[in-house]
């Protein structure tokens, strides 16, 4: 009982603030054509997705009941194969899939609460915790990222100093040796977009400016306002690299997907298509294709959007009634859609519901 109003709390400063995005949960009028997802569990707050580096397993933090709970699903059978209770903010697989990251106030057996937001890493072959991280500085920080490094024993881990959310922070640890390489003062309101390269080399975080660094030393590279054309653009709230390494896209508040190149250090195109706001983002693995959800002004049904990124032009679209993440699967086959509260029934269900979409069906319709 003793964390119940915390939670409530939480749980009503994210629906205020999903409501003044303008995302609606009806349901569209028109439908998507025919194409319909398969769905684990039932509509609510999806918080993040997350699928394994062998697209077998889909990472999901959500809340159930009212209270926050964390799952892994298999894909392939659609089944629950590990579940916590509690608030995970950030997660993360290792190249090989066998570890898994996590961070947050959690239960390690149903009863025992990990408190703060200590990152702990669990054995995905026996679904066990394994030796506790002992991360010195991060006692006051609310961590909102973690990525492993694909090549070394590394973890970095991006938040944002307690209690306002304020100093973001950059850490990068060293797994083997047990101790922080760097720790960085990283956007001046938090974190709310992080990014690190395919080859681990570079590293980019965003709020009202985006910054770019060096991963390995934690070098600030690069930083623009989240406004440089002074389209309206004041948040960046995703951010993504191509699998080239040297161009990587980000969302805001203004709707649009922006690609930059990293090497000349500009804006190099723009995508703008009927969202109001560009909440979550993700790049297919052959990096042809952009997928960005967020909402569309008024009551309209939220919005995925699919961006051949060679064109520029739209490919398709999808309706999802109460987006709020996204995620791509590593072989590009399918999408996987989390929701926000569903109220359409005289009041909450608070399991969060994850729909997969099929992208080659999805693809194969005809934007509108």
């Amino acid at each position: 009982m003793g964390r119940q109003p915390p939670q409530l709390r939480m749980a009503a400063m994210l629906t205020l603030a999903f409501l003044q995005l303008g995302c609606s949960w009806k349901e569209p009028k028109s439908g998507n054509e025919g194409i319909e997802p398969i769905q684990l569990g039932k509509r609510g707050w999806v918080f993040s997705l997350r699928f394994s580096p062998d697209g077998k397993y889909l990472a999901v933090s959500s809340e159930a009941n009212r209270l926050p709970r964390f799952a892994v699903w298999e894909v392939g059978s659609q089944t629950e194969v590990f579940t916590r209770q509690g608030h995970l903010h950030a997660r993360a697989f290792s190249p090989d899939g066998r570890t898994m990251a996590l961070s947050g106030a959690f239960s390690l057996d149903g009863e025992t609460i990990v408190r703060g937001d200590p990152v702990t890493l669990w054995d995905t072959t026996t679904w066990k915790e394994k030796p506790r991280l002992a991360i010195a500085g991060l006692d006051s920080v609310h961590v909102h990222f973690l990525a492993f490094h694909p090549k070394e024993n590394l973890l970095f881990v991006a938040g944002s100093h307690r209690p306002r959310n304020e100093d973001g922070v950059l850490l990068l640890w060293d797994l083997k040796a047990g101790k922080a390489r760097y720790k960085k003062k990283a956007q001046r309101f938090g974190t709310s977009a992080f990014a690190l390269s395919p080859d681990g080399s570079t590293l980019v975080t965003g709020e009202d400016t985006v910054k770019v660094w060096e991963a390995a030393s934690g070098k600030e590279l690069w930083s623009f306002a989240a406004n440089p054309s002074r389209e309206g653009v004041t948040h960046v709230a995703c951010v993504a690299f191509l699998p080239d390494g040297g161009t990587f896209a980000t969302g805001g508040n203004d709707g649009k997907v922006r690609l930059w190149d990293l090497k000349a250090k500009k804006e190099k195109a723009v995508f703008s298509g009927e969202l109001y706001n560009s909440r979550t983002l993700a790049v297919s693995p052959d990096g042809k294709v952009i997928v960005v959800g967020g909402s569309r002004t008024g009551d309209a049904p939220c919005l995925v959007e699919f961006w051949e990124v060679s064109t520029g032009k739209r490919l398709a679209k999808l309706n999802v009634p109460g987006l709020h993440r996204i995620a791509l699967s590593p072989d590009g086959k399918w999408l996987a859609t989390g929701t926000a509260d569903d109220t359409k029934k005289g009041g909450p269900d608070w399991l969060g519901a994850v729909e997969l979409w099929k992208m080659a069906e999805v693809l194969r319709k005809k934007s509108k």
